[in-house]
């Protein structure tokens, strides 16, 4: 198994701090301080209406649609606080949503979610 390199400096904390431009960047201005960067397997599944992610020794999430008229997905448009512009939002409800780092312990399973498309091409 080839391992990547870490990168030299610090270019996560630009491009996920909204500096790098590009669809983070319009996360930027809900962003305060960032804590660091840590370099760890990173598990995104998506499967029909579910999606799950698990970020090692960090934390994990699963997410359901909630179904609509007709099995379709409940979605919303243009609201002001979607994260990434001219991305719908489909509505949905946290199975499990647990974060455990820099001292913060956050369990907020069971509440409200969104999820959008999402694409990411590693360089």
């Amino acid at each position: 198994m080839r391992r990547r390199r870490q990168p030299r400096g610090k270019p996560w904390e630009k491009i996920y701090g909204g500096q790098a431009g590009g669809p983070p960047a319009a996360l930027g201005p809900f962003i305060g301080r960032i804590l660091g960067v840590k370099y760890v397997p990173i598990d995104f599944q998506a499967k029909g209406k579910e999606r799950s992610l698990k970020i090692a020794g960090v934390g994990e999430m699963e997410i359901a649609a909630i179904e609509g008229q007709g099995g379709k997905e409940v979605v919303l448009e243009n609201v002001p606080f979607i994260a990434v512009p001219e991305q719908r939002a489909v509505v949905a409800k946290s199975k499990r949503l647990v974060l455990h780092d820099h001292g913060m312990n956050w369990n907020v399973s069971d509440k409200n979610g969104f999820y959008s498309p999402f694409s990411f091409k590693a360089t």
